[in-house]
């Protein structure tokens, strides 16, 4: 009984360095069951790319936000397309580049020159472009 184990263990004692250590054999020969090296390669990563940035213009056809008060100067909107008003005091508001206040109009509600509330096309162009026309600041341009 003790034979049968002695030789059970010169068995494993063999075999145990085989499986845990890769082999030095002098020719490039691997056994079935050695881990094979992958022949394809990984995947790419996807290229993060940051999305187009559209400066704010006038017609707000790609920009996604107006910067005020440089887009106070845009034009009053059109008429176009079908708009529909229950009251004149539903028109929106738009700044007035000759008079530099803020006149409410039908038109187009999209576009860097309209607002819902008078509060807000003051907040955002009369009151800025005062400022900066009492301070005597350049770089606001009027058309």
């Amino acid at each position: 009984m003790f034979k049968c184990a002695f030789v059970v263990g010169i068995i494993l004692s063999s075999i145990v360095p085989l499986l845990a250590w890769q082999p030095s054999w002098p020719f490039k020969w691997r056994p079935s069951w050695w881990p094979f090296k992958r022949t394809t390669p990984r995947p790419a990563q996807p290229n993060k790319t940051t999305p187009i940035y559209h400066p704010p213009t006038c017609s707000w056809k790609y920009s996604s936000s107006c910067d005020y008060p440089k887009l106070c100067h845009c034009p009053m909107p059109t008429m176009g397309g079908y708009i529909r008003y229950s009251n004149k005091k539903d028109y929106t508001w738009y700044f007035d580049n000759k008079t530099m206040t803020c006149k409410q109009a039908p038109g187009d509600p999209s576009g860097c020159n309209r607002f819902t509330k008078r509060k807000l096309c003051q907040w955002n162009c009369v009151i800025p472009i005062k400022k900066a026309l009492k301070s005597k600041r350049i770089g606001l341009k009027f058309k």
